[in-house]
Parts: structure tokens; C-alpha cells; sequence
């Protein structure tokens, strides 16, 4: 017997149908792979039924060796599996993973589904390092619900009971894909009632009382609905939901556990949130429809199953909900601004939502009186809502959406530089092809009401603070040593001065990193000196052609008074240095 328990690269399986080529993940019921469907030459995940406990590779490597005294239980734990792809083949959804076979061989079993380019919410969360906004989450609630419409109306009911985080995968267009049916059963059926208690799958914080339990006639869609439920507080928190190991169903008890939701959610979140999470399965929604129902009424009330009300109007100050459970405590969660995580070719990055609003663009009193010619006189601007960069882009992200790295200072955390006006928009391009999203650069005023914190500006010179040490990488502090004076290039070299990786400044109070420093910025403007004076009042971009695009920011290279919100610049669209980047916006 082999101590890798995985097949090699280049295994073909089926008569040379297929070809693996490498291993996706590996649980306690089973090894998934990439794999080649080679007629076609197609990519596929292939599923093996392999349990780790007791399976080994035999020494052919591709055999299953059981021990004696488990082949029992591997023959009725292969039987689910099969099951389970017999499952998932009847469903037909845009957020479900087909399965397109289902064979035995090696003796063990294989199903293959689509491949699906992406990675899961658990991941998007801990690349983000921060929870979801209100709006991404609501995103992957109503696609989970198409996709969980379609598994409770098979007949017989059908209910996936592993809903988390790790099961739903994201691809690069946003597309949300329920995955992982290992522990999926026929609710209404009691032919295994018996065995259902010893064998049935959950998720510590996922499950409810009835699942763990494992009291099948005591399970159906609402089951369902509180693992979801317990996604969304995931998601919206950062936290792991609370790991009850009783759920308390009696009233009367005097326990009581408080569920910290960011004040920023709209109260018809947070009591979905409560709703989903109720403790008694009759509390909590029946059916896709009671949700959907809920989400757009007004502020009606709305009755849910068992007749528990819950009024959308918002009568407390209270920035907590109780539920009655017995768990560990959760810490508070700090409200943050709307997050928009992007994950493409194995890179994620944060959109920053802009909440729109009006402001006084240019030469404000506390830019200074020094200030250029070019950005007088002050003057109103609005905006609408808009996501930008939470980072300037890096040359990881550049990496893989063109595959080359153009910059001089190379470093995968680094902000790509070296890259023109033209080549930003090539960039873009590719980047929303890849991801089926609009993105682009930003005009000057929607750069500069960012810069100065949105609506939640303190009328700071730089970006974020008064003091630019604190939130910039500029001229005397991007090198080995602090520097003071005059500027002298000759200096600055010898002093090994150049960009740093993104975010390790502080950021301003949109949350949002080295705007006034590390390297300059292109804008969607062409330049104009008086575009200021003739500027609309409302979303204004010059579109007017001229010989020269707009950036904005400081850099590495620049002079604190360069690094001031108000301050704007110039050049070629066709011109490259390494003091030029960009910052996305959508």
C-alpha cells in the first residue's frame, strides 16, 4: 500500500475518458480533483469517494484498499455517495454544480460535475479581512434562494443541510454556486430513519436544534434557512456564528445570547437575520416565497410561520438582537462602510462603496493659499453612489489579469507602476471580461470626494489626517532612512526611495489606503486649466479631447504640498514612469 492517498497527475479513469490533473481539496468522504474530460478537452471536477479513516491507496495507486473490519461501513457510506450524485444529476439550476457522471471503478466511485473558476465565501472573507456590506450579502442571499428553491420542490423534498460559508463558491463574475451535497437528504423519507441519527452531517454554528438532533421528520426547508441564516451573519459580521450545544426552545428559561449586528444594517436585515436564526424551526420561514415576501414589503408587518410577528418599523436604539440560545460569547462588530470583495484568477481585492453626496471640490480653506492655479476656484460638485479601490492596484492583481509585470519596483503587494493611461484601459478591459463587471478609473471628482472621506469627510488637508507621515508614502519617508529639505533626486536614489505595498498606511475615513502617497493615480479626465470654472455641477468628467489625461495623489517621489486632496496633475495618456498607477473604480 501507498502512503499518498491521491491519484497522480496524468491518472486516467474510464477507459481514458478522463485525466486527472490535480487535486481541488480533500475531506473526510472524499478527494476532489481538476481533471481533463480528453475527447473534449474540457476541464471538469471530479469527485472520488475516499474515506481517509480507514482507506489507503493500494500499490497500484489507484485502487482503494479498506480495512476488513470497515467494509461494511465503506459499502453503505459509497451507497450515499452515489446517492448523492444521483441527487445533484436532477437538479437544474444556474447556482447548482451539475453532475454530468457517475461511475465505479478502482473499487471505489467517481462522479464529474462542471469545473467552477472561483473561491468561496470563507475565503473572499479572510482575503477581505473585513465583513460584507449589506448589498453583497443581499446579492448572494437571492441567489442562494433560486438555488435552494429548486432542492426543496424536488419530490421528495430535498434539503442540502451543509449551507456555510465553505460551500458556496463565488466566481470572477460574482456568480454564487451552492456546492457540496455529502450531506444532503430526502427529508420526507423514513426508510433510513433509523440510521439517520449516527450518520448525519452538520456544521458546528450552520445547524440548528432539529439537525443536531437528527430527528428527520423534524427537518425540511426551515433547516435549511437557518444555515443560511447563520451564512449571512458570517458574512455581515466577520464572526463565527454562535456554536449552541443546546438551543434553547422554552420561553421560560432565563438564558439569553446577544447576536452583535453592525449598526450600518438596515433594520430589515437584521431581522432577517433573527428571523432566519430563530431557535424553534415553526419561528422561522417556511418557504423561499415567505422570504422573498419579506424583503419587499415596506414597512408593513410581516407574519411568519407560527404566527411570531415581526414589525419593520425600528423602535429601539438597541444596536443588538437577543436570540435564547447557550453559547460562547461573539465580540461586538464595529460597523464598517459597504464592501464589494472581487476575486479574479486567484487574487481578491475590495471595492469601497461611495455613498453619494455633495461637496466643495478645489481650493478649500484648509488646502492652503499655496495652492495651484489650476484647481481654483472651489466650487459645489454631487456625485452618485459609486465603488472605488479600497488599495491602488497591485501587481499581483496586474499580474494576473495581463501576465506580465511591468514595474520597476517590483513586489507582488506593491502598487503596479509603470503602466500608462493607454494600458490602464487595456487592463480594464480584460479585467471586465474576466469578470463580467464595468469597471474603470475614476473621474477627478469622484478621486477627490474619495480622498477627502466622502460624506463622512473632517476637512483634512491629505487624505485621511492633517499629519501626512500618518497616511502617506511620500518624498521623505519612502526610503531607508527619513530625509528633510530640499528635494534632490540624486539623494532620494541613494536613499533607496521607492513605493511600499498597499495598506500600511492608515487609511481615511472611508477606509480607504494611500490616496495621498505611494504612486500617482490616473483619472478617466482628459486635462483642461479651466475646466473648473465651466464644470458641471453634477457627476462632471471632462470628455472634451486634449493632449494630456489627469492623475491625482501623491507619491513616492512627490512633495508634501503635492500630496494635498485639492492637488491635480497631467501627462501623456501614452506616458509611463514609476511614479504612475491606478485605482479602480465601478
Amino acid at each position: 500500500m501507498t502512503f499518498d492517498n491521491t491519484l497522480k497527475r496524468g491518472t486516467t479513469l474510464k477507459s481514458g475518458t478522463y485525466a486527472i490533473r490535480r487535486v481541488l481539496g480533500q475531506g473526510g468522504f472524499g478527494i476532489t480533483y481538476e481533471a481533463e474530460q480528453v475527447l473534449l478537452g474540457k476541464r471538469v471536477a471530479l469527485k472520488e469517494f475516499f474515506m481517509g479513516d480507514f482507506c489507503d491507496r493500494a500499490d497500484d495507486g489507484r485502487s482503494v484498499f479498506v480495512m476488513k473490519s470497515r467494509r461494511e461501513d465503506f459499502k453503505n457510506q459509497k451507497k450515499r455517495f452515489l446517492n448523492e450524485a444521483r441527487r445533484m444529476a436532477k437538479l437544474s439550476n444556474p447556482h447548482l454544480v451539475p453532475v454530468h457522471d457517475l461511475f465505479e471503478e478502482n473499487d471505489t466511485a467517481y462522479y464529474v460535475m462542471d469545473f467552477v473558476e472561483g473561491e468561496s465565501l470563507s475565503g473572499l472573507l479572510k482575503h477581505s479581512g473585513r465583513p460584507f456590506g449589506e448589498e453583497y450579502v443581499t446579492g448572494i442571499l437571492m441567489q442562494m434562494l433560486e438555488a435552494l428553491e429548486c432542492i426543496h420542490h424536488q419530490q421528495p423534498t430535498l434539503c442540502h443541510l451543509d449551507i456555510k460559508p465553505d460551500n458556496i463558491m463565488v466566481t470572477p463574475k460574482g456568480k454564487a454556486m451552492l456546492i457540496d451535497f455529502g450531506a444532503s437528504k430526502y427529508v420526507s423519507v423514513t426508510d433510513e430513519s433509523r440510521s439517520l441519527r449516527s450518520s448525519i452531517a452538520y456544521t458546528p454554528g450552520y445547524a440548528p436544534v432539529e439537525q443536531l438532533s437528527g430527528v428527520r421528520e423534524d427537518m425540511g426547508p426551515w433547516t435549511d434557512f437557518y444555515a443560511l441564516g447563520a451564512t449571512l451573519f458570517n458574512m455581515l459580521t466577520g464572526e463565527r456564528p454562535a456554536n449552541p450545544s443546546v438551543i434553547i426552545s422554552d420561553r421560560s428559561s432565563d438564558k439569553r445570547y446577544s447576536i452583535p449586528l453592525p449598526s450600518s444594517l438596515s433594520e430589515r436585515m437584521r431581522r432577517l437575520v433573527l428571523w432566519m436564526m430563530s431557535p424553534d424551526q415553526i419561528d422561522r420561514p417556511q418557504t423561499e416565497e415567505e422570504i422573498h415576501a419579506f424583503l419587499g414589503q415596506g414597512n408593513e408587518k410581516h407574519i411568519a410561520g407560527g404566527g411570531v410577528v415581526y414589525d419593520d418599523t425600528d423602535d429601539s436604539d438597541e444596536e443588538d438582537i437577543d436570540v435564547e440560545v447557550i453559547s460562547a460569547g461573539i465580540a461586538s462588530v464595529e460597523a464598517k462602510p459597504a464592501i464589494l470583495p472581487v476575486f479574479v484568477k486567484g487574487v481578491s481585492f475590495n471595492m469601497v462603496k461611495v455613498q453619494g453626496g455633495t461637496f466643495m471640490m478645489g481650493a478649500t480653506p484648509e488646502q492652503g493659499d499655496d495652492v495651484w492655479f489650476d484647481v481654483k476656484p472651489a466650487h459645489q460638485v454631487t456625485l452618485s453612489d459609486y465603488y472605488i479601490g479600497e488599495t491602488e492596484v497591485t501587481q499581483e492583481l496586474w499580474q494576473a489579469v495581463m501576465g506580465e509585470n511591468p514595474s520597476y519596483f517590483k513586489g507582488v503587494k506593491h502598487p503596479v507602476e509603470c503602466v500608462s493611461w493607454d494600458d490602464c484601459q487595456e487592463f480594464i478591459k480584460k479585467l471586465n471580461q474576466l469578470t463580467g463587471r464595468n469597471f474603470r478609473l475614476p473621474t477627478e471628482a469622484e478621486w477627490e470626494f474619495a480622498a477627502r472621506g466622502g460624506t463622512k469627510s473632517r476637512h483634512y488637508k491629505y487624505s485621511g489626517s492633517n499629519n501626512l507621515d500618518d497616511v502617506a508614502w511620500y518624498w521623505e519617508n519612502s526610503g531607508d532612512k527619513r530625509l528633510s529639505g530640499e528635494r534632490e533626486p540624486l539623494m532620494m536614489k541613494e536613499n533607496n526611495c521607492k513605493p511600499h505595498p498597499v495598506g500600511q498606511k492608515s487609511p481615511n475615513e472611508l477606509g480607504l489606503y494611500d490616496m495621498s502617497g505611494n504612486v500617482l493615480e490616473w483619472c478617466e479626465d482628459w486635462y483642461d486649466e479651466g475646466y473648473y470654472e465651466k464644470s458641471p455641477s453634477d457627476n462632471p468628467c471632462n470628455t472634451i479631447k486634449a493632449s494630456d489625461r489627469v492623475y491625482r495623489g501623491g507619491c513616492w517621489f512627490s512633495n508634501a504640498w503635492d500630496c494635498r486632496v485639492s492637488a491635480r496633475d497631467y501627462w501623456r495618456p501614452g506616458r509611463r514612469g514609476s511614479i504612475l498607477g491606478l485605482r479602480l473604480a465601478l
